[in-house]
């Protein structure tokens, strides 16, 4: 019994006007920083779309396309965190290209005077390869976009709940299990949704699979959210 009351207790308790001002405000700038982020993937989105949709050049195929020519090794370095081929690219002139990543053994063994195959689209390296074997360059083309779509979803699916509960509480006052269990609701399944949508696009190489998926995970975390509300409400 007394456990019970003391139970009943703590769940009564109601958060102050001023720890919903301060979530309020927490929610607001963490979703100002995340429409920012934001703001940048219709620019990335683009230039991503069209790498992915890249074809070999060819003499119907000119623009946006992956060009191959075959360069010679001026230098190289391969370690942990710092790999990098320089490419003679005429009588005097060179070119460094960075890898994403350290290669593969084969790559590796490569050395000044060996030949390199280089793949380019819209002028930027994308790849080298070698025997079959072949290393991304660094950035990659459709890289920015994932970054920035990486990096606003954690922090829209932190805003949203901060900035709801903020002004549940300013507005009705909360309990601190309902405004903690519909939030943690609503971020947990919308963070790990939208990543998963983001790794399998990104595999796939489908930005249409990656807008969907994001779409829907956001589709599923409001409805859970909502769901979780109408069920506190009829308990209530």
């Amino acid at each position: 019994m007394g456990r019970q009351q003391k139970r009943q207790g703590a769940a009564g308790r109601e958060w102050t006007p001023l720890n919903g001002a301060l979530m309020l405000a927490l929610g607001l700038a963490t979703l100002a920083l995340a429409l920012a982020l934001a703001a940048q993937l219709p620019r990335t989105f683009g230039a991503a779309d069209r790498y992915y949709a890249a074809v070999p050049c060819s003499a119907t195929a000119r623009v946006s396309c992956l060009s191959t020519e075959t360069y010679q090794l001026e230098d190289t370095n391969f370690s942990h965190n710092d790999n990098w081929v320089r490419i003679s690219t005429g009588p005097a002139g060179a070119r460094t290209i960075t890898l994403h990543g350290p290669p593969d053994s084969a790559i590796s063994r490569l050395s000044a005077g060996d030949s390199l195959q280089v793949t380019s689209w819209e002028g930027h390296p994308v790849s080298i390869a070698e025997s079959g074997h072949s290393a991304p360059a660094d950035p990659v083309p459709a890289g920015a976009f994932f970054e920035y779509l990486e990096a606003a979803t954690p922090l829209l699916a932190l805003g949203l709940p901060l900035a709801w509960a903020g002004t549940r509480i300013l507005l009705r006052g909360g309990d601190r299990l309902g405004v903690r269990g519909t939030s943690v609701t609503l971020a947990v399944t919308v963070v790990a949704a939208a990543e998963l949508a983001i790794g399998f696009g990104q595999q796939l190489q489908s930005m249409h699979l990656v807008l969907g998926g994001y779409g829907g995970a956001l589709a599923a975390g409001a409805l859970l959210w909502l769901l979780a509300l109408l069920r506190r409400r009829r308990s209530a």
